[in-house]
């Protein structure tokens, strides 16, 4: 998630601050995944029934899952969430030696020379610029492919101008394909706090799609943010309100979709 960052001042201001956060703190505090008796999304752990049929195979899950990290910092969802797709192709293409490393999220910024990812990630940015758009996210995924040789996917993004009742049937319709195979994976990028009533967003953020429960109208968001989440189920319409909206900083979200090529 990308999250402000703010100067550090004078003492006063830490003494305000700190005064402030000790105010906040015996505050009660709303619930994490939104309002109670009527919460926006399901922790995993509280509803695991999907992956307890055999009717679901799941197989993105479990190409992700093995694979599932956090960010390093508020700026480097990105590359948590390239690195576990990454990590899914290779996991599930076969082959693997013993040698063979998994991919880091740090080593992608250093390694993968695309909009100045490296620098986008940094408290200072890139022309002042931090995080990444769903163009910019696109294009260092699809550089990612090729600067480490994965030259059987390729990379498209779709993004909504509304959350309308077409748009919500073509979402239902790219996620069921989704879910049908481990040929390909969605990386979302949207605004956090619709899932979850973050109160201090909108933010602009960037998970992987873990499951889509088409009968429930249920997606699997396996978000990177693990420092406050663990992966959730929400519905299909709000994940389109959440994908379908525009920050200040980084404009409209949506999906990444990367896919194999010869299927």
């Amino acid at each position: 998630m990308i999250r402000r960052v703010l100067p550090a001042c004078v003492a006063l201001f830490f003494f305000v601050a700190g005064a402030a956060a000790a105010a906040q703190a015996d505050k009660p505090q709303p619930p994490k995944y939104g309002p109670a008796g009527a919460p926006y999304a399901a922790p995993l752990g509280q509803s695991p029934g999907y992956f307890q049929s055999p009717e679901h195979p799941a197989p993105d899950f479990w190409a992700l899952i093995a694979h599932y990290t956090g960010q390093d910092n508020d700026l480097s969802c990105s590359t948590a969430a390239v690195a576990m797709v990454l990590n899914a192709i290779a996991g599930t293409g076969g082959g693997l030696r013993a040698a063979d490393q998994n991919f880091d999220p740090t080593r992608l910024a250093a390694e993968v020379r695309a909009v100045h990812w490296k620098e986008r990630l940094s408290k200072r940015g890139w022309q002042g610029r931090r995080g990444l758009t769903l163009d910019e996210l696109a294009e260092v995924t699809a550089a990612a492919l090729t600067t480490y040789g994965l030259r059987d996917w390729k990379v498209s993004y779709r993004s909504f101008p509304a959350a309308t009742p077409g748009a919500l049937e073509e979402l239902r319709a790219i996620l069921a394909e989704n879910e049908a195979s481990a040929d390909d994976f969605v990386i979302l990028h949207f605004q956090q706090d619709i899932l979850t009533d973050d109160p201090g967003g909108p933010y602009a953020h960037i998970s992987p799609v873990g499951a889509y429960d088409a009968a429930a109208g249920r997606v699997l968001i396996l978000d990177v943010d693990r420092k406050y989440y663990g992966p959730y189920w929400v519905g299909a319409g709000r994940l389109l309100r959440a994908v379908s909206a525009t920050t200040p900083s980084h404009g409209r979200g949506g999906l990444v979709l990367v896919r194999k090529i010869s299927r």
